[in-house]
């Protein structure tokens, strides 16, 4: 599992610290011998990542809902087909809690359990969707800052 996610953990991590100081310096080249105008575009620039940024988590948020939702609908549907590794799963969770509980609210908790597990197994997968995309991008982004120092 780690291994999955490590590659995507780690440019989601390196990107920001690689890109952003390299636009900050770039960004306000021409402007450094001019006070007031400088203050001005720091501050525009100020308010435009604040809006990327609010612009931003709005699809990563519906993103990462809409990827919960599909891979629950899938594991889900798995698990309500009786497929053997499940079923072995729900009855080892029934067996353990009959005799903490009786039959009826063991069966009960074990649904429940299961529940929280395919919650769980979905928003992990969501969340690997997610950094997969980052890591795309990411790497996109590389190729675009490559391709503009060819034309320079």
């Amino acid at each position: 599992m780690w291994r999955d996610i490590l590659p995507a953990l780690a440019i989601y991590s390196i990107f920001p610290l690689v890109v952003m100081p390299v636009a900050a310096m770039n960004t306000f080249r021409e402007l450094e011998y001019d006070e007031s105008v400088f203050a001005n575009a720091q501050q525009m620039k100020n308010m435009l990542a604040q809006i990327g940024v609010a612009l931003g988590i709005t699809p990563a948020t519906l993103g990462q809902q809409w990827r919960t939702t599909a891979h629950y609908a899938v594991l889900n549907e798995r698990v309500a087909s009786s497929e053997p590794i499940f079923v072995e799963t729900f009855q080892k969770l029934q067996d353990a809690l009959i005799q903490a509980t009786g039959a009826a609210q063991a069966a009960q908790m074990a649904t429940a359990q299961v529940a929280q597990m395919l919650a769980r197994e979905s928003a992990l997968l969501a969340h690997i969707d997610y950094f997969g995309l980052v890591a795309v991008l990411g790497l996109a982004g590389v190729v675009v800052t490559l391709v503009q120092r060819v034309f320079r």
